[in-house]
């Protein structure tokens, strides 16, 4: 063990350091709140599969699970469509080239989740990207972790508190 890593700055302070650097460089304020990219991790990237398989299981289900409740189905496919209009949502083609050639197609597979208890927004949709086969990464596992901005928070919180 090295001088830095007794210390605690080895390898993964470092790599947390340029992470952090990355989001910060990448942040931006859109007049309501800040927003930065979420960053890859390219090793775990690179083995991210297809799961055409996966996610079309899981629009069947939900299909079979909306179909009981016609008014649900409808909400669905009217939040789908909206998110679609806005550009938060695409539609993929896996026959077109731009998608096919030399590129894995990665489907984001989402489900219906319903409070009966709320009066307004009672269906929402919610997209899994912690969806995977056993041993085979999600997309989530793809994504840098990035630092642990807790300890930044509480000194936020007690310079407001205490000042």
């Amino acid at each position: 063990m090295d001088g830095l890593q007794s210390i605690g700055l080895g390898d993964a302070n470092i790599k947390e350091d340029y992470i952090k650097a990355e989001m910060e460089k990448k942040m931006t304020f859109n007049g309501v709140r800040y927003q930065t990219e979420l960053l890859w991790n390219e090793a775990t990237a690179a083995k991210l599969p297809t799961n055409y398989d996966l996610a079309y299981a899981q629009l069947l289900a939900n299909l079979k699970s909306l179909r009981k409740t016609p008014e649900l189905l409808e909400s669905y496919d009217k939040i789908i469509a909206e998110q679609f209009e806005k550009g938060l949502i695409e539609r993929v083609d896996p026959l077109e080239d731009k998608y096919s050639v030399g590129r894995k197609i990665h489907y984001l597979p989402h489900l219906p989740v319903v409070r009966k208890d709320k009066e307004h927004t009672k269906l929402r949709i919610v997209y899994n990207a912690s969806a995977k086969k056993r041993n085979i990464p999600s997309l989530n596992h793809c994504l840098e972790k990035g630092p642990n901005l807790f300890n930044d928070l509480q000194d936020v919180i007690s310079q407001k508190l205490f000042t």
